[in-house]
């Protein structure tokens, strides 16, 4: 019996990792390859997740919320589960820390960062569904004073903090950066998506190709976004009360809610279609939650969140 590793749409023997979209050629897993084709959908109302500005899933609507996957009862085929970060853990420093330079020149410690840039958790969740990969993300954070800007990046290379203040691995073209900006309320929030190309980029001196959003961002609330949308993003309107926070959370407090509530603007979600924002599909595996000093590509970095985020890896057997 042999085995290998397959994604949504690569073959290969266990240890590789193969690059984007590869034909199958083996007979005996052609099936696997094939999927019915569905109608356009907007990433916020396909039915695999709820965007809908709190934690817990309402069995009355479909998909899952972040309360699955923190259970472990999501139907997501890769998923961070819930990933806590006390201060003062894992912070950026250094001037090369930016989104747009490369992974070698990014360096990190322990410490700590204004308030409102101090993520407490982060998470993110993958699904497919009609041939397509759909991407959740979001992030919880201790205060909310003032506008917001946080980030999260999805890469192919083995990108993570190294115990000496570095970081392991290096862009790869397709790497997939999402910048989100939204007010203390809540309310206008904007989103731009870019893409890691090194050279021939229209920002960063090149380094990244606008696919979504360009200079300003765009409106991106998941409540008003227009039906076939590839990207969108929600934030709390409301306080979340300890009650309705599944895992274990402490921010700032005042105001007249508790250290266990979250203040309106304390927690971010998004979706993106994957397949549609980049039709020569990436090989993610990894995946960094981050908060910025702004919106412009070469914002200091802040607080951040790391996790291995495998979406094309899966084993299965062949006799």
């Amino acid at each position: 019996m042999r085995t290998f590793t397959t994604g949504r749409h690569a073959l290969s023997q266990v240890g590789k990792r193969h690059r984007g979209r590869v034909a199958v050629g083996v007979a005996s897993v052609g099936l696997l390859a094939a999927s019915l084709a569905l109608p356009a959908a907007a990433v916020h109302d396909v039915g695999l997740f709820e965007l809908d500005e709190n934690l817990l899933d309402d069995t009355a609507e479909p998909g899952d919320d972040w309360s699955n996957i923190f259970a472990n009862t999501d139907s997501a085929f890769a998923s961070t589960g819930i990933l806590s970060d006390p201060a003062p853990q894992s912070i950026f420093t250094g001037g090369g820390s930016k989104d747009d330079l490369d992974i070698p020149q990014w360096k990190h410690k322990n410490g700590n960062v204004p308030d409102k840039d101090n993520i407490t958790n982060a998470y993110a969740a993958a699904y497919s569904l009609g041939g397509e990969t759909y991407v959740y993300f979001g992030m919880d954070r201790f205060d909310t004073s003032g506008s917001a800007n946080v980030g999260f990046w999805f890469f192919q290379d083995d990108v993570a903090p190294a115990a000496d203040g570095t970081f392991s691995g290096e862009h790869e073209v397709g790497d997939l950066l999402v910048l989100s900006e939204f007010d203390q309320g809540g309310g206008g929030v904007t989103i731009k998506v870019f893409e890691w190309v090194g050279t021939g980029g229209d920002e960063g001196g090149g380094t990244l190709q606008t696919l979504i959003g360009g200079e300003t961002g765009i409106p991106a609330d998941c409540d008003a976004v227009p039906d076939g949308d590839d990207v969108c993003a929600n934030v709390n309107r409301a306080n979340i009360l300890d009650a309705n926070i599944p895992w274990p959370y402490t921010g700032k407090g005042g105001q007249g809610f508790t250290v266990n509530d979250m203040e309106t603007g304390a927690f971010f979600e998004g979706g993106i279609n994957l397949s549609a924002l980049l039709p020569e599909e990436p090989c993610i595996t990894n995946f960094v939650a981050e908060t910025r000093s702004s919106f412009e590509v070469n914002a200091v970095l802040k607080d951040f969140v790391h996790s291995e985020f495998s979406l094309c890896e899966a084993d299965i057997s062949i006799a």
